[in-house]
């Protein structure tokens, strides 16, 4: 009977199971009685039968599984068969990345450009499965440059690292579209440079510096099935009353 379940798992790549089951776990004597809710080719999640959290386990780790009642096989396509938009419902079927990787451009006269890496925080998540919650960290190059009409300007180029978290919050008819929120501290270190022309006079001072900001990203996020990632928005700074726009593309991996 096991491997009649595996088989069938593996058949329809991707399966949603409504059933209170038992759940045999390899290096656990107890066997756990919970409700599964999501069947994947390598694992499945599952959630305690008082509520809670979503778990993911890896099909490599199951021995076996027995079934409470009659099991319901879904492609993890299918939203619904109602044609009534006000009937479609939060897909359960996505499977959170654990990893991110992405590119990120913010600013322009301030200017960041690096790289991030979010990680899923899954203990986090909320019950409704739409708030994710992401760990932060990136780096990468600065730029600052600032003149105005009575002939100073100024130019400071170094690199930054950022650390922070972010919230995603899922869209209730398509989990790929997601609404961000985060908060960031950023370090930056750069040889600042100051031009000040009068007249035949000219001064030019050199400094090397380090600044702190605190930033609020607010905007969009896609994330596919497949693991693509895009997010864009605005970013909100202690250091200038106007936002700074911001981009980034990447991929997510890891489940």
């Amino acid at each position: 009977m096991k491997y009649l379940i595996l088989a069938l798992l593996f058949i329809f790549g991707g399966t949603t199971l409504a059933a209170q089951d038992t759940l045999y776990i390899k290096g656990k004597r107890k066997p756990l009685i919970v409700d599964i809710t999501i069947v994947k080719k390598k694992s499945l999640n599952y959630t305690k039968i008082d509520g809670g959290l979503v778990r993911t386990v890896k099909m490599k780790n199951v021995k076996k599984i027995k079934f409470y009642k009659q099991v319901e096989i879904a492609s993890t396509q299918q939203r619904t068969t109602d044609n009534n938009p006000s009937k479609r419902v939060n897909n359960p079927n996505f499977d959170e990345f654990l990893s991110t990787f992405s590119l990120n451009s913010i600013g322009t006269t301030r200017f960041y450009g690096g790289l991030n890496y979010l990680h899923h925080i899954p203990k986090f998540e909320a019950k409704n499965g739409k708030h994710h919650f992401f760990a932060k960290v990136g780096g990468g190059h600065y730029r600052r440059v600032r003149s105005n009409l009575f002939a100073n300007s100024l130019r400071a180029e170094g690199f930054y690292l950022e650390f922070g978290i972010l919230m995603e919050v899922s869209s209730t008819r398509n989990p790929k579209n997601r609404f961000h929120i985060g908060l960031d501290f950023n370090n930056r270190w750069a040889e600042q440079i100051s031009f000040n022309f009068i007249g035949s006079n000219s001064e030019v001072e050199v400094k090397n510096i380090t600044e702190y900001a605190i930033q609020i990203p607010i905007g969009y996020t896609f994330r596919s099935r497949e693991g693509f990632y895009l997010t864009t928005g605005l970013e909100i700074t202690t250091e200038k009353l106007f936002p700074a726009a911001h981009i980034g593309v990447g991929v997510a991996f890891g489940r």
